[in-house]
Protein backbone atom coordinates (compact mmCIF):
# COMPACT_ATOMS: atom_id res chain seq x y z
CA UNK A 1 0.00 0.00 0.00
CA UNK A 2 1.47 3.30 -0.99
CA UNK A 3 1.14 6.48 1.05
CA UNK A 4 -0.01 9.56 -0.71
CA UNK A 5 1.48 12.89 0.41
CA UNK A 6 -1.05 15.46 1.43
CA UNK A 7 -0.12 19.06 1.15
CA UNK A 8 -2.12 22.11 2.09
CA UNK A 9 -2.11 24.94 -0.26
CA UNK A 10 -0.58 28.13 1.08
CA UNK A 11 -3.60 30.15 0.10
CA UNK A 12 -5.65 28.60 2.96
CA UNK A 13 -3.56 30.40 5.80
CA UNK A 14 -2.59 33.85 4.59
CA UNK A 15 0.64 34.99 6.28
CA UNK A 16 -0.35 38.66 6.32
CA UNK A 17 -3.39 37.98 8.44
CA UNK A 18 -1.37 35.93 10.90
CA UNK A 19 1.22 38.65 11.29
CA UNK A 20 -1.44 41.30 11.83
CA UNK A 21 -3.14 39.16 14.48
CA UNK A 22 0.10 38.66 16.34
CA UNK A 23 0.90 42.35 16.33
CA UNK A 24 -2.59 43.22 17.53
CA UNK A 25 -2.37 40.72 20.40
CA UNK A 26 1.00 42.08 21.49
CA UNK A 27 -0.32 45.62 21.52
CA UNK A 28 -3.30 44.59 23.62
CA UNK A 29 -1.04 42.78 26.04
CA UNK A 30 1.24 45.83 26.41
CA UNK A 31 -1.75 48.11 26.94
CA UNK A 32 -3.14 45.75 29.56
CA UNK A 33 0.21 45.68 31.39
CA UNK A 34 0.41 49.51 31.33
CA UNK A 35 -3.12 49.81 32.70
CA UNK A 36 -2.40 47.32 35.47
CA UNK A 37 0.84 49.07 36.48
CA UNK A 38 -0.85 52.50 36.46
CA UNK A 39 -3.72 51.26 38.60
CA UNK A 40 -1.34 49.65 41.08
CA UNK A 41 0.70 52.88 41.33
CA UNK A 42 -2.39 55.00 42.05
CA UNK A 43 -3.58 52.47 44.60
CA UNK A 44 -0.26 52.54 46.47
CA UNK A 45 -0.16 56.36 46.38
CA UNK A 46 -3.69 56.61 47.75
CA UNK A 47 -2.86 54.22 50.58
CA UNK A 48 0.23 56.26 51.55
CA UNK A 49 -1.81 59.48 51.69
CA UNK A 50 -4.45 57.80 53.87
CA UNK A 51 -1.81 56.59 56.36
CA UNK A 52 -0.20 60.04 56.48
CA UNK A 53 -3.53 61.70 57.24
CA UNK A 54 -4.31 59.12 59.91
CA UNK A 55 -0.91 59.75 61.55
CA UNK A 56 -1.19 63.58 61.57
CA UNK A 57 -4.75 63.62 62.96
CA UNK A 58 -3.77 62.71 66.60
CA UNK A 59 -1.16 65.47 66.63
CA UNK A 60 -3.76 68.01 65.59
CA UNK A 61 -6.14 66.75 68.25
CA UNK A 62 -3.39 66.78 70.89
CA UNK A 63 -2.35 70.34 69.99
CA UNK A 64 -5.94 71.46 70.09
CA UNK A 65 -6.44 69.91 73.52
CA UNK A 66 -3.20 71.51 74.77
CA UNK A 67 -4.33 74.91 73.51
CA UNK A 68 -7.71 74.55 75.18
CA UNK A 69 -6.12 73.44 78.47
CA UNK A 70 -3.71 76.43 78.37
CA UNK A 71 -6.62 78.77 77.78
CA UNK A 72 -8.44 77.20 80.71
CA UNK A 73 -5.40 77.63 82.95
CA UNK A 74 -5.06 81.26 81.95
CA UNK A 75 -8.69 81.89 82.71
CA UNK A 76 -8.43 80.13 86.07
CA UNK A 77 -5.35 82.06 87.25
CA UNK A 78 -6.68 85.43 86.16
CA UNK A 79 -9.81 85.18 88.31
CA UNK A 80 -8.11 85.34 91.79
CA UNK A 81 -6.10 88.43 90.87
CA UNK A 82 -9.26 90.39 90.14
CA UNK A 83 -10.83 89.39 93.45
CA UNK A 84 -7.71 90.15 95.59
CA UNK A 85 -7.39 93.82 94.65
CA UNK A 86 -9.62 95.42 97.28
CA UNK A 87 -7.87 94.43 100.60
CA UNK A 88 -4.57 96.35 100.01
CA UNK A 89 -6.53 99.59 99.64
CA UNK A 90 -8.15 99.21 103.05
CA UNK A 91 -4.86 98.21 104.69
CA UNK A 92 -3.15 101.27 103.22
CA UNK A 93 -5.92 103.46 104.59
CA UNK A 94 -5.53 101.95 108.07
CA UNK A 95 -1.75 102.46 107.96
CA UNK A 96 -2.18 106.09 106.95
CA UNK A 97 -4.58 106.72 109.81
CA UNK A 98 -2.23 105.01 112.26
CA UNK A 99 0.69 107.14 111.11
CA UNK A 100 -1.36 110.31 111.36
CA UNK A 101 -2.40 109.39 114.90
CA UNK A 102 1.20 108.68 115.89
CA UNK A 103 2.33 112.03 114.52
CA UNK A 104 -0.36 113.87 116.48
CA UNK A 105 0.52 111.99 119.67
CA UNK A 106 4.19 112.86 119.26
CA UNK A 107 3.40 116.53 118.90
CA UNK A 108 1.10 116.67 121.92
CA UNK A 109 3.43 114.70 124.20
CA UNK A 110 6.57 116.61 123.30
CA UNK A 111 8.47 117.68 126.40
CA UNK A 112 10.88 120.61 126.75
CA UNK A 113 14.53 119.68 126.63
CA UNK A 114 16.37 120.23 129.90
CA UNK A 115 19.86 121.75 129.86
CA UNK A 116 22.53 119.07 130.01
CA UNK A 117 24.98 119.21 132.92
CA UNK A 118 28.58 119.04 131.74
CA UNK A 119 30.32 119.54 135.14
CA UNK A 120 30.45 117.81 138.51
CA UNK A 121 27.23 119.36 139.89
CA UNK A 122 23.55 119.30 138.88
CA UNK A 123 22.18 122.54 137.53
CA UNK A 124 20.03 124.54 139.93
CA UNK A 125 20.05 126.79 143.03
CA UNK A 126 20.84 125.23 146.40
CA UNK A 127 20.73 126.73 149.92
CA UNK A 128 23.12 125.63 152.64
CA UNK A 129 22.48 125.26 156.36
CA UNK A 130 23.17 127.99 158.98
CA UNK A 131 26.38 127.83 161.01
CA UNK A 132 27.48 129.95 163.96
CA UNK A 133 30.31 132.45 163.44
CA UNK A 134 30.60 133.57 167.13
CA UNK A 135 29.04 137.00 166.59
CA UNK A 136 26.23 135.70 164.36
CA UNK A 137 25.16 132.99 161.91
CA UNK A 138 26.37 132.41 158.32
CA UNK A 139 24.18 130.93 155.57
CA UNK A 140 24.94 130.90 151.82
CA UNK A 141 23.14 130.06 148.57
CA UNK A 142 24.97 128.63 145.51
CA UNK A 143 23.95 128.72 141.84
CA UNK A 144 25.00 125.85 139.53
CA UNK A 145 24.87 126.30 135.74
CA UNK A 146 26.43 123.93 133.25
CA UNK A 147 27.49 121.73 136.13
CA UNK A 148 29.69 124.46 137.58
CA UNK A 149 29.49 127.01 140.42
CA UNK A 150 28.59 130.32 138.81
CA UNK A 151 27.42 132.33 141.83
CA UNK A 152 27.47 132.38 145.65
CA UNK A 153 25.57 134.75 147.90
CA UNK A 154 25.33 135.31 151.67
CA UNK A 155 21.82 134.98 153.10
CA UNK A 156 23.04 135.88 156.58
CA UNK A 157 26.33 136.95 158.20
CA UNK A 158 27.49 138.48 161.57
CA UNK A 159 26.44 142.12 161.82
CA UNK A 160 26.01 142.72 165.55
CA UNK A 161 28.39 145.68 165.60
CA UNK A 162 30.24 147.98 163.29
CA UNK A 163 33.48 146.03 163.66
CA UNK A 164 31.79 142.78 162.49
CA UNK A 165 30.19 144.57 159.59
CA UNK A 166 33.49 146.09 158.49
CA UNK A 167 35.37 142.78 158.75
CA UNK A 168 32.70 140.75 156.91
CA UNK A 169 32.27 143.33 154.17
CA UNK A 170 35.92 142.78 153.30
CA UNK A 171 35.92 138.99 153.78
CA UNK A 172 32.72 137.99 151.96
CA UNK A 173 33.81 139.02 148.39
CA UNK A 174 37.10 137.15 148.83
CA UNK A 175 35.38 133.98 150.01
CA UNK A 176 32.91 134.07 147.11
CA UNK A 177 35.61 134.54 144.43
CA UNK A 178 37.74 131.73 145.89
CA UNK A 179 34.75 129.34 145.97
CA UNK A 180 34.01 130.04 142.30
CA UNK A 181 37.67 129.62 141.37
CA UNK A 182 38.05 126.39 143.36
CA UNK A 183 34.60 125.04 142.30
CA UNK A 184 34.25 123.69 145.83
CA UNK A 185 34.03 124.74 149.48
CA UNK A 186 37.76 124.26 149.96
CA UNK A 187 38.78 127.91 150.28
CA UNK A 188 41.44 129.75 152.28
CA UNK A 189 40.61 131.41 155.57
CA UNK A 190 40.52 135.21 155.33
CA UNK A 191 42.79 136.89 157.86
CA UNK A 192 40.81 138.68 160.57
CA UNK A 193 37.59 136.76 159.68
CA UNK A 194 38.38 133.29 160.97
CA UNK A 195 34.93 132.49 162.35
CA UNK A 196 33.13 133.84 159.29
CA UNK A 197 35.44 131.85 156.94
CA UNK A 198 34.84 128.59 158.85
CA UNK A 199 31.05 129.01 158.87
CA UNK A 200 31.11 129.93 155.17
CA UNK A 201 32.93 126.68 154.28
CA UNK A 202 30.42 124.56 156.21
CA UNK A 203 27.32 126.25 154.78
CA UNK A 204 28.68 126.08 151.21
CA UNK A 205 29.60 122.41 151.63
CA UNK A 206 26.05 121.57 152.78
CA UNK A 207 24.60 123.37 149.74
CA UNK A 208 26.92 121.60 147.28
CA UNK A 209 25.98 118.26 148.84
CA UNK A 210 22.48 118.75 147.39
CA UNK A 211 23.74 119.49 143.87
Amino acid sequence: MSLTKFSYPLDIFPIDLIQKGVKSGVKRLVLAIIVIVTFATYALAGRSNTEAQATSTPDIVASASTTSSSAADTTTTSLPSSTSTAPPVSSTTVTTKARATTAKTTVTTKKPVKPVSTGRYKNGTYTGAQYSASYGNVQVRVVISGGKITGVSFLSHPSSNSACISINNGAMPVLISEAIAAQSSNVNTVSGATYTSGAFKKSLASALAKA
